[in-house]
């Protein structure tokens, strides 16, 4: 076979099978080095680790973010509050220079939490589901709590105007002597506090908080009812001082019925009117025209009704009959608010008493001591004189802010004061302030018991009076209610006087079969809920009862009368066939009478068998299935259970 000619080329040659000698190209060749496949996989891994390594880097930077920033939200959230708290010190103690740097102080550490809010972590964080929400939360207590710095800001404004530089109230020389045109200035300021303190409620409310975690739940449970709280009496007040210019005579007189209840004489809104008088304002100066003086027999009924707006309208028709004129409103008020005027504004002195007047001793005085003597009439004109005084002097006086409002307050809470205006938009201001008189809304479950007085005398003041009441919830949904009202007759059977009473003619029958001497006795009146099933009345001594239809409402109604030494009892049932308690919740009111001394209440709670009580109102004692509570009470209590 014949051999084939080598190749023409030299780097065919060099590459061919037959070379033996190496070539330059086959040297270089030798030296490179392909990658093999455990070379790849080297070069990925390092990748991923350097693309990792990034990540946690990003992740510590985050983490380290989220950590500043969380802190920076929270302490800026802290720093603001407790700047806040201090500024309110500040403004209602007088002081608004004092005041101002701490809403400011306040605004800058808002604003800090809201730019930590901004971070990247904090931004990233915000978008997860559970943790979003907290977060939202917290961004929405930083922004009320800039707001609330605005308001507060605006409110040092407000006592700029008001020219409030000390304790005692602000814009007046007296309580009844007010600078109208310095309230009248005042009144857009606050509607700027209102408004501020309004958006911060609505931004809080408007938060999602079905998820919130613990410390960031009760922090803004806590924060919602402090703003909303804030952001309500920022709107009373506001709508208080709208109308307080005209209500105090500004561009013309104005002329109300100051009555004074004796609680002596238990009666509907409290207890029978017997002093009367005309207090008059004009350009905010309020006086006393004439002394105070007993109110006569076209007074005796007016207050019998339990609602005050009606009350106010039966006095001033009788005011209107007895020569009085067409007034402009009635100041109802009682012998307990003549006692907190002088808490307010201090001691009075009274002709022919050798040491000025306490708040301590007044009730005592004015309910007790000047019935002792054997005229009725001198008892009634010692009375009249003693609370003129009285309001004589709490007109004159400045008494210091704070404690103005709170026996302000306290006296329309526990309606001690009630004002029933003539002009509409006065008149609704009042009653959404709570001081007009309105019904109370009793709901489906109430104790609400009201002693109407049967005899002449003041012995009411030496009895004693006192409720029970038992709620038996069944497993069905229903509830079974027994209260027993009992009255215990303490006082002494002689001798005659004002207080406890006179002896009558032998040809004259005893009131009400009671002793006149000490002897006591009143209509009590039970209101029962609107459906309320197999209802009985009846009473530990035969006496007259009966349930009927009163002011609306379904009444049981009995007469307890005892003599000095004597007790007797009025036992109310009743079945509430739905007490709604599908929610394992039972909630009722408590509405007291106002009364002095006020009368002992015991309330008793039992859930449905099988059942415990988890949770319940302050107010109650808890133990297993039954809830108590024990008290004297002078304002509505609502009370409530959970149970499962």
């Amino acid at each position: 076979m014949a051999t084939p000619p080598p190749p023409s080329d030299p780097g065919a040659r060099a590459f061919s099978a037959g070379s033996t000698a190496p070539s330059t190209i086959r040297r270089l060749a030798s030296r490179v080095r392909l990658p093999t496949a455990r070379k790849r996989r080297s070069q990925a891994r390092r990748i991923v680790l350097a693309v990792l390594a990034g990540l946690a880097t990003l992740a510590i930077l985050l983490a380290l973010d989220a950590v500043w920033a969380g802190r920076s939200m929270f302490r800026g959230i802290s720093t603001a509050r407790s700047a806040l708290t201090e500024g309110t010190v500040a403004v209602v103690t007088g002081d608004p220079e004092a005041a101002a740097p701490y809403f400011e102080r306040a605004a800058e550490a808002a604003d800090a939490a809201l730019a930590a809010d901004a971070h990247p972590s904090i931004s990233l964080a915000s978008r997860l589901p559970w943790l979003g929400d907290n977060l939202d939360a917290v961004e929405a207590v930083a922004e009320a709590s800039r707001s609330t710095a605005d308001a507060g800001l605006a409110m040092v404004e407000a006592a700029r105007v008001l020219g409030w530089q000390d304790v005692r109230i602000p814009a007046a020389e007296a309580i009844g002597d007010v600078d109208l045109a310095a309230l009248e200035r005042a009144v857009p300021v606050l509607d700027d506090v209102a408004t501020e303190l309004g958006a911060a409620a609505d931004r809080l409310e408007a938060a999602d908080t079905g998820r919130l975690f613990g410390p960031v739940a009760a922090g803004f449970d806590d924060a919602v009812e402090t703003i909303r709280r804030r952001a309500q009496i920022a709107l009373d007040t506001r709508e208080f001082v709208q109308v307080l210019p005209r209500f105090l005579g500004a561009g013309a007189q104005r002329h109300y019925l100051l009555a004074v209840q004796t609680l002596g004489r238990p009666q509907g809104v409290g207890g029978e009117v017997d002093l009367i008088g005309v207090v008059t304002a004009d350009d905010g100066v309020m006086t006393l025209g004439a002394p105070l003086t007993p109110a006569g027999a076209l007074f005796t009924g007016a207050t019998a009704t339990t609602d005050g707006r009606s009350a106010g309208e039966n006095l001033l028709a009788a005011a209107a009959t007895s020569g009085l004129g067409d007034l402009d409103g009635v100041l109802l008020t009682d012998s307990l608010w003549l006692a907190d005027t002088l808490w307010t504004t201090g001691t009075v002195d009274i002709p022919g008493r050798r040491l000025p007047l306490n708040s301590d001793q007044a009730a005592d005085m004015l309910e007790r001591a000047v019935f002792k003597g054997s005229s009725a009439a001198a008892a009634a004109a010692r009375r009249a004189e003693i609370a003129t005084a009285i309001v004589e002097s709490y007109l004159t006086r400045r008494p210091s802010a704070e404690t103005f409002a709170v026996a302000l307050a306290r006296d329309v809470a526990e309606r001690h004061l009630t004002v029933v205006a003539t002009k509409p938009r006065e008149r609704r201001v009042f009653e959404r302030l709570g001081a007009g008189g309105s019904p109370v809304r009793l709901g489906r479950h109430a104790l609400a018991v009201t002693w109407n007085t049967a005899v002449e005398n003041h012995a009411a003041v030496l009895v004693n009076r006192a409720v029970d009441h038992r709620v038996q919830l069944e497993p069905d949904g229903s509830a079974r209610i027994r209260t027993v009202i009992a009255l215990s007759n303490d006082a002494p059977s002689g001798p005659p006087s004002a207080l406890l009473g006179f002896p009558l003619p032998a040809t004259v029958p005893d009131p009400a079969d009671v002793d006149p001497v000490g002897g006591w006795a009143a209509d009590v009146a039970v209101r029962l809920p609107p459906k309320a099933e197999n209802s009985t009345a009846e009473t530990s001594i035969p006496s007259d009862t009966e349930i009927t239809r009163l002011e609306g409402g379904l009444t049981a109604i009995g007469r307890l009368a005892t003599d000095p030494g004597g007790s007797m009892s009025l036992i109310v049932g009743y079945r509430v066939a739905d007490a709604r308690i599908g929610d394992g919740i039972y909630r009722m009111l408590v509405l007291p009478q106002p009364s002095w001394p006020s009368e002992r209440v015991r309330i008793r709670i039992e859930t449905p068998p099988g059942t415990l009580i988890v949770e319940g109102s302050d107010e109650l004692e808890i133990g297993g299935s039954l809830a108590e509570f024990t008290g004297r009470p002078t304002r509505p209590v609502s009370l409530w259970v959970r149970f499962a």
